[in-house]
């Protein structure tokens, strides 16, 4: 069994990460969190077949003491540090310098700069473009997995707080459709409260559907 040493993302919180998903939920085999399932042109070695493993490592493998703060988390912190958050004249939330909380857990994928097998200890495992080179989510085809970062201004602001505002429903009604807040105040809006990194049953790894803007009016009331 290998033993594994990787490093704590301040402040990041990955339980809701890690919940347990639906009885209808899809299975993450072969969805786009698959990373066997990636284009030809990259390949994938030493991960053995296993689809869990690119994020997370069992049986509380830390050795520095933090592992119950990042449960099971493997992933190296993103390669972006010049982060440009979504900003707005309108938006009366509190607005960050850079991504926090579980957003940087989705985001040592999604910044378009870290490897696919940026873990703390690889063990073997590698990812790698036609050259032989780390791949990472600009090298695989358009629309294929999505990039977000590091300009994260044409995005829907994250890390933001949710606060009572006429034009937005509230933290009850949110949570009650389905829907989750993060942070210490339990209230703050990251990647994770519109997607389930674990569920892929509505597209686009979305907590709930959007036909009809339906996930959009969960939170705004226009």
């Amino acid at each position: 069994m290998r033993k594994n040493t990787f490093a704590l993302f301040p402040g990041v919180a990955l339980a809701g990460l890690l919940a347990a998903t639906s009885a209808q939920a899809l299975s993450i085999v072969g969805s786009g969190h698959d990373l066997n399932t990636l284009p030809s042109a990259i390949t994938v070695a030493g991960n053995d077949g296993q689809v869990c493993i690119f994020c997370h490592i069992p049986h509380n493998a830390r050795t520095d003491g933090a592992g119950a703060a990042v449960p099971l988390w493997w992933r190296q912190a993103p390669a972006s540090t010049a982060w440009t958050m979504y900003d707005s004249p309108t938006m009366d939330a509190v607005k960050p310098g850079s991504p926090q909380g579980v957003s940087l857990a989705c985001l040592s994928c999604h910044d378009g700069a870290t490897a696919f097998d940026a873990l703390v200890f690889s063990g073997g495992i590698t990812v790698t473009d036609a050259g032989g080179n780390p791949a990472n989510m600009f090298d695989v085809p358009a629309g294929f997995i999505l990039a977000v970062g590091p300009n994260l201004s044409n995005d829907h602001p994250i890390s933001i707080t949710y606060g009572v505002d006429p034009e937005l429903k509230t933290t009850s009604e949110i949570e009650t459709a389905g829907l989750r807040l993060y942070g210490a105040g339990t209230d703050q809006v990251e990647c994770a409260t519109c997607h389930d990194v674990h569920d892929d049953v509505n597209g686009g790894f979305l907590r709930l559907s959007n036909i009809g803007s339906a996930l959009c009016l969960t939170c705004h009331v226009k």
